[in-house]
């Protein structure tokens, strides 16, 4: 038997996290959702998730600040989810740590 991969949904709009959620979990993975992004870091230490998908724009500590805190000690993927449609937005988040599949 092989262990589901973890997901961590860092997103305030909690519609929007539980479409996604259900969306993830019905493709297999095992999917956990924050809403407050003062309490992500922690989450994401602790539980090592394969991928994070993290909102730019949380309540308690944005996801650029969440970014970069938890660099030093998360090796996983993180990628930003945002409705800010700016390449300066995108350039930031990749200078602070998340990560660009398209590569």
């Amino acid at each position: 038997m092989t262990q589901q991969e973890k997901i961590l949904i860092v997103e305030d709009n909690k519609k929007l996290a539980s479409y996604i959620k259900t969306c993830l979990e019905e493709c297999g993975y095992k999917v956990n959702h924050i809403s407050q992004g003062d309490k992500a870091v922690y989450c994401i230490i602790r539980d090592q998730p394969d991928l994070v998908l993290l909102d730019i724009m949380l309540p308690g500590m944005n996801g650029k600040q969440i970014c970069l805190s938890v660099r030093p000690e998360y090796q996983g993927k993180i990628i930003m989810l945002t409705a800010l449609n700016d390449t300066a937005t995108e350039v930031d988040s990749l200078n602070l740590g998340a990560d660009n599949l398209y590569k």
